[in-house]
């Protein structure tokens, strides 16, 4: 039984493990398709507003890039430069969709903080499970992107 538990959990930590790297070697242009096709579906987006969206993304994903390569950075200014790089991206994203996409998408994005949140409490000093970043973070980082 003891032996089982551990099997579990090693393959957890694998898992885990290769799903976070799968996610940090997309390039910013795979990180950009990805955004794309998601929010494409999630707000119907047009062939014409994904046309224009395309090179305002791919210019967020290629600076948070850039400024997670940048060592000589502190963390403080490292998070600032994430903020403000994401911040940009996704109004200049915001800027191409309608009113009514506008709204959904905040709605989406406000679900996905609440998901994140509802993580919290479980025992760990810094309220998320340990190894899980907060949902809305984690949709910007990753597969699911925003």
């Amino acid at each position: 039984m003891r032996n089982l538990l551990v099997a579990v959990a090693l393959l957890f930590c694998i898992t885990s493990f290769s799903q976070k790297a799968k996610r940090d070697n997309l390039s910013p242009s795979e990180k950009t398709q990805k955004f794309i096709m998601r929010w494409g579906r999630e707000l119907n987006l047009t062939s014409e507003q994904q046309t224009k969206a395309e090179p305002e993304i791919l210019g967020m994903f290629t600076r948070l890039e850039q400024v997670r390569a940048d060592s000589s950075m502190e963390k403080k200014s490292r998070n600032r430069a994430m903020s403000s790089a994401r911040k940009n991206g996704i109004d200049a994203f915001k800027a191409i969709l309608s009113p009514e996409q506008v709204v959904l998408y905040d709605k989406k994005m406000q679900e996905m903080k609440e998901a994140g949140k509802s993580q919290k409490g479980n025992g760990n000093p810094k309220g998320t499970k340990p190894g899980v970043k907060k949902a809305a973070e984690e949709e910007l980082e990753n597969e699911n992107i925003f």
